[in-house]
């Protein structure tokens, strides 16, 4: 399902109490209104996120294109730290994927991140061979995959699966470097989130970590338009908060 447009909803227009009203369903042209098409492949989307990081403003967005001569997506999440208006940090993660049932299938991923901190990692899937290559710099090794395994953009399309299916713990595994790893997200409660674009029905979940995390995370996604990401808190080890909230798609 594609369907673009330019159009952008005035701010603090009530999505909810207006859904019959055209421009608010133009906005959320990416949500699917039938049972059976939301099982089906994702529909494109472009979503920009207010951010801020500590002290220090950002601009983040995210993009989902569909490619069908190679039917491939490509999810592309980017987010600028900003200095009197000047980027001093960007990190950039893009993922290419299949989609098989319900699921996406990984093939490509890679982050990015330019400016302070420089860095760069990347990972192969090969499905065929149910193993993966990551290259972090420089090295890189090939880890069998036992089981359906994921990155870090492609998570956030299995907690909607699984959302959609009415878990309340949620687990994955996902390549982490060279470490497959098992996410556990929780759902903490379901209510209405108030958001520049409006009020919207909003399920708010964190992620568990192990005890001893310094890291803490939660999210809030949009229950009626495909769980699109509406506004994350995280916490980081050094105490700065990083905040994302969508006001622009």
């Amino acid at each position: 399902m594609k369907i673009n447009t330019p159009y952008k909803v005035p701010t603090r227009m009530n999505a909810v109490a207006t859904l019959n009203n055209w421009p608010v369903y133009l906005l959320f042209c990416l949500v699917l209104c039938s049972g059976s098409i939301r099982a089906e492949q994702p529909a494109e989307f472009n979503i920009s996120y207010a951010a801020r990081y500590g002290n220090w403003l950002a601009q983040s967005e995210r993009r989902l294109i569909y490619d069908a001569a190679t039917a491939t997506y490509n999810l592309r999440a980017q987010s600028k730290v900003l200095l009197l208006g000047t980027s001093v940090t960007t990190i950039t993660e893009t993922a290419t994927f299949g989609w098989q049932g319900a699921l996406p299938l990984p093939r490509e991923y890679e982050y990015e991140q330019e400016g302070i901190g420089r860095r760069k990692r990347s990972i192969s899937f090969d499905q065929k061979a149910a193993s993966a290559t990551t290259q972090v710099n420089d090295a890189s090794v090939t880890i069998p995959l036992l089981a359906s395994t994921y990155d870090d953009l492609t998570a956030f399309l299995v907690i909607k699966q699984q959302l959609q299916d009415a878990a309340s713990e949620i687990y994955f595994d996902v390549l982490d470097r060279d470490n497959v790893k098992t996410y556990h997200y929780r759902v903490l409660d379901e209510d209405f989130l108030h958001t520049e674009l409006g009020d919207f029905a909003a399920v708010h979940l964190e992620r568990i970590r192990d005890e001893n995390s310094k890291r803490s995370t939660e999210f809030w996604l949009a229950m009626d338009y495909e769980y699109l990401l509406l506004k994350l808190l995280q916490e980081e080890p050094n105490g700065r908060i990083l905040q994302l909230e969508i006001n622009a798609a």
